[in-house]
């Protein structure tokens, strides 16, 4: 266990690969539930699929709870309904609400790659707020910055962590606002509005919105050439 925590996702994921049946489970038991998810992130979706159908069902909504969202939608919208929500069932509500509308978007659409791993702070908070909020969630990947909301929850700014730690800590994150403002795309947007929206921001990532101009995710650049792969 101990030499296995020490490899990284993808050499776990090819030694997964390498196995059959039960000695995969087996080898997924070993595995912390993060690590175990982050290997599951670097497989194909065939063999997603197969070790999905071999896990107990607890499980497998333990890792797909543990993986990037986007990810974990992508392994549920293959598995047939009655798996899947059986799956589903076994999460933390809050977490299957978030899959269950990821898996419901088209593949096609922003909503569909989007991960909904964002973090939001309001304008009148303080800078040592908005850091604090990142390091309580420095297990996530939202290690490009904060976006910043007004009273409403609509979109203003998008700060990045850089910024954060150069700035002093009880300024509020209203003095950090300004231009240039982010890049950020409707939830129905099509795929080549997404790949249009990145030639011009020439970003890591890029806000995703809803109808009311509320940040509900973003997308991140690997995501978007996997949906084109």
């Amino acid at each position: 266990r101990g030499a296995l925590s020490k490899l990284r996702p993808a050499d776990i994921a090819d030694l997964i690969e390498d196995l059959q049946g039960r000695e995969q489970g087996a080898l997924i038991e070993m595995l912390d539930p993060k690590l175990a998810a982050d290997a599951l992130e670097e497989m194909e979706d065939e063999e997603i699929q197969g070790l999905m159908r071999g896990l107990p069902t607890e499980r497998a909504a333990e890792l797909i709870s543990h993986m990037e969202p986007d990810e974990g939608a992508d392994v549920l919208r293959d598995l047939d309904e009655e798996h899947r929500e059986s799956i589903l069932d076994e999460m933390d509500t809050k977490v299957s609400k978030d899959l269950r509308q990821l898996v419901s978007f088209d593949e096609t659409l922003a909503g569909g790659i989007m991960t909904t791993h964002i973090l939001t702070a309001k304008e009148n908070q303080s800078v040592a707020d908005a850091l604090k909020l990142i390091v309580e969630n420095r297990e996530r990947d939202v290690s490009d910055g904060i976006i910043i909301v007004d009273d409403k929850g609509k979109l203003i700014d998008h700060i990045q962590l850089v910024e954060l730690v150069a700035a002093k800590s009880n300024d509020s994150l209203a003095t950090l606002v300004g231009p240039p403002y982010p890049t950020a795309v409707d939830i129905n947007s099509s795929l080549p509005e997404v790949i249009e929206e990145f030639a011009n921001n020439r970003g890591s990532s890029i806000i995703v919105i809803d109808d009311k101009n509320k940040p509900v995710g973003r997308i991140l650049a690997d995501d978007l050439v996997d949906a084109l792969s």
